[in-house]
């Protein structure tokens, strides 16, 4: 059936379920409810269908012909609903090892219908468990809040919970320590020893101040607030480097 990703014909006397993960573009009413968003998600999904044709993995195949690497996201979200099993036989889910995006989420239902289990599937380079552990907090939060009123305005749904947000507003309480007389440039420049590790390799600081000083050169006197996009990553922190080094302000793009 469509549902089941068997419209194509090379796949239709095929054994096992297919999943394929279809582009969405789905915009969030803030002042509408959370019923409103599930109702519209699910219409927005059923539509999709129609263009399952050319999913996911083929945009990115199509990418790469013409010469992109650019991912299309760095984060999928996916649900599986429950598998229906023969009797005397078991079902079992098994990765296939590849995965290109940083992040994946998957809920499932899988073979017990009365329990939702969230997945997350990560690259171990880009997230740490402690993220993945804030991140599955921040989720169970928001879902919490929209099953217990879901004629809630997504507006006043938190990703935070209540000891979050006081651990947050304690941050701005006290007495306020004296801003440095020195720049975080001067600051970094003071700095003798260290290095920088990234997958293995090492880079000093005689290195992390030649290529700052070659992004610094190329906006050497714009004095502006620019912006900065790519991984997490050495280069990530020689054009920050590098920018604040001019006098200029970065600004860190997702």
């Amino acid at each position: 059936t469509t549902v089941l990703n068997r419209t194509m014909e090379k796949d239709l006397h095929t054994i096992g379920p297919f999943i394929n993960d279809i582009p969405l573009l789905i915009e969030l009413d803030c002042d509408g409810t959370g019923e409103k968003a599930v109702l519209r998600t699910e219409e927005i999904v059923m539509d999709a269908f129609r263009h399952q044709r050319f999913n996911y993995p083929m945009l990115q195949e199509e990418m790469l012909r013409q010469g992109s690497d650019i991912r299309l996201f760095d984060v999928i979200f996916n649900y599986q609903a429950e598998i229906e099993v023969l009797d005397g036989y078991q079902a079992q889910w098994y990765q296939n090892g590849v995965q290109v995006e940083p992040l994946q989420i998957h809920v499932d239902h899988r073979n017990d219908g009365s329990k939702l289990m969230v997945t997350y599937n990560y690259l171990a380079e880009k997230y740490s468990s402690r993220d993945i552990d804030r991140i599955h907090k921040h989720y169970m939060n928001v879902l919490k809040q929209i099953v217990a009123d879901d004629q809630r305005p997504l507006a006043s749904v938190s990703l935070m919970d209540q000891e979050e947000t006081e651990q947050i507003l304690s941050f701005s309480q006290g007495e306020k320590a004296p801003l440095p007389e020195k720049s975080i440039y001067s600051l970094f420049e003071e700095q003798h020893a260290g290095q920088i590790m990234e997958g293995g390799k090492y880079y000093s600081l005689d290195e992390l101040r030649r290529d700052a000083e070659k992004i610094d050169a190329a906006v050497h006197g714009q004095k502006r607030v620019i912006g900065v996009i790519c991984d997490r990553s050495y280069i990530e922190l020689a054009a920050v480097y590098g920018i604040v080094r001019g006098g200029n302000a970065y600004l860190p793009i997702s």
